[in-house]
């Protein structure tokens, strides 16, 4: 199962706080199983290997990336790693805005995680997940900008970093697919993931450049 199909394993788990049709349950039980299979598989292990490692591995690359002396390529390194920077830090002060809206108790234990009505607040009426869409949005135009000044022939569809719109078509923004009703514990991960992905995007594209850098 690819990687982005994990996020759809985060929404189909709150189904039951949600309280779909029957259908969807069934549905969601498969794509759990698929989940575990996958989350065992070779390709996940790599996946959890590149982000740990990431800070690493991009600073290796940036060095490569550097020495070649090439105005271009060091501007687009240089560019990813801002906007990556940018996307991780506002997915981190969103995490800690839903936390502060639920608050904790005295052992710092997150309170209330199966209400719903927090993170409606945080994503949908402050309307964090509007700037969340907007920064993912950029940050993948922003990889396809460079790839195009660097004459690099990636497809937006290779990137790690995806907005899956589909929802939109049914006139349910995605805002609302992705963050409605969802309680604390279904979307930390889909939050997390999307700060997994930025990061992957961003070796992901730091590679690419060093491979342009004359040996």
């Amino acid at each position: 199962m690819p990687i982005n199909r994990i996020i759809v394993l985060v929404i189909v788990l709150s189904f039951e706080c949600c309280g779909p049709p029957k259908s969807e349950i069934s549905n969601a039980t498969k794509t759990v199983e698929d989940a575990k299979r996958y989350m065992n598989s070779d390709e996940a292990k790599n996946i959890s290997d590149r982000i740990a490692n990431e800070k690493v591995l991009s600073d290796q690359l940036a060095i490569i990336i550097d020495e070649s002396q090439s105005a271009l390529l060091i501007h687009s390194k240089n560019e990813i790693i801002e906007i990556s920077t940018n996307l991780i830090n506002l997915t981190e002060e969103i995490i800690v805005t839903i936390e502060e809206t639920h608050g904790k108790d005295q052992n710092g234990e997150i309170l209330n995680k199966s209400e719903s009505k927090y993170v409606n607040q945080v994503m949908l009426d402050k309307k964090m997940a509007t700037q969340l869409k907007l920064a993912i949005n950029k940050n993948i135009e922003s990889s396809m900008k460079i790839f195009s000044e660097n004459q690099i022939n990636i497809t937006k569809e290779e990137l790690p970093l995806s907005l899956n719109l589909f929802m939109e078509t049914n006139d349910i923004t995605w805002e609302e697919y992705i963050f409605q009703n969802m309680p604390f514990g279904a979307v930390m991960p889909v939050l997390l993931k999307y700060k997994n992905d930025v990061q992957l995007n961003k070796l992901f594209v730091l590679e690419e450049l060093s491979k342009k850098v004359k040996k």
